[in-house]
């Protein structure tokens, strides 16, 4: 009986953590999507210092020593970039973002296109694709207010992840 006594401790306060931490999200949204783009910029120095380090060690046979520090310095610089620059950084991954949904809208209309052909209903498809491409606008005309209503869109998730484990966890033990 002690052990579920303990285990639905760790559940409420596992779920009171996601709570808190969908309400950080929420609130302090801004500061979120900058801390995002530090910890990439971070990993990217990260990433860029081992290449480096294991390209100048590597004592492989093949003589890839100048390609792999130079991928190595790249990624130094990058990760750099996007620390110095975290502003531009988030833009940039907008605009990433925005290229990748009008990619999926152009694969959504050739579905549709496809689907019609067949004799098939094809709306959905298209309403999907129309989804698509307004997302893309948007990600690219507004990249730092999009990636903020994405923080908030995951602390609301967060948040209702949380109320669901704390009530779940503080129903669900108590069946003998």
């Amino acid at each position: 009986m002690d052990g579920i006594k303990k285990i639905k401790s760790l559940g409420i306060f596992l779920g009171i953590l996601l709570i808190l931490l969908g309400v950080v999200f929420i609130v302090f949204r801004r500061d979120i999507v900058e801390v995002l783009a530090m910890i990439v910029g971070i990993c990217i120095i990260v990433i860029g210092a081992f290449k480096t380090i294991q390209a100048l060690t590597s004592k492989s046979e093949v003589n890839n020593k100048p390609m792999g520090v130079s991928v190595g310095i790249v990624l130094l610089a990058l990760g750099i970039f996007i620390l110095v620059n975290t502003n531009i950084s988030i833009m940039m991954l907008g605009v990433v973002i925005g290229i990748f949904a009008f990619a999926s809208a152009f694969d959504r209309f050739a579905v549709a296109r496809e689907r019609k052909r067949r004799g098939f209903k094809c709306g959905n498809t298209v309403l999907f694709g129309l989804v698509h491409i307004l997302f893309g606008i948007l990600m690219i005309y507004c990249s730092f207010a999009m990636m903020s209503f994405i923080v908030v869109l995951t602390g609301i998730y967060l948040l209702a992840a949380g109320i669901m484990v704390v009530l779940s966890t503080g129903y669900f033990f108590d069946y003998k």
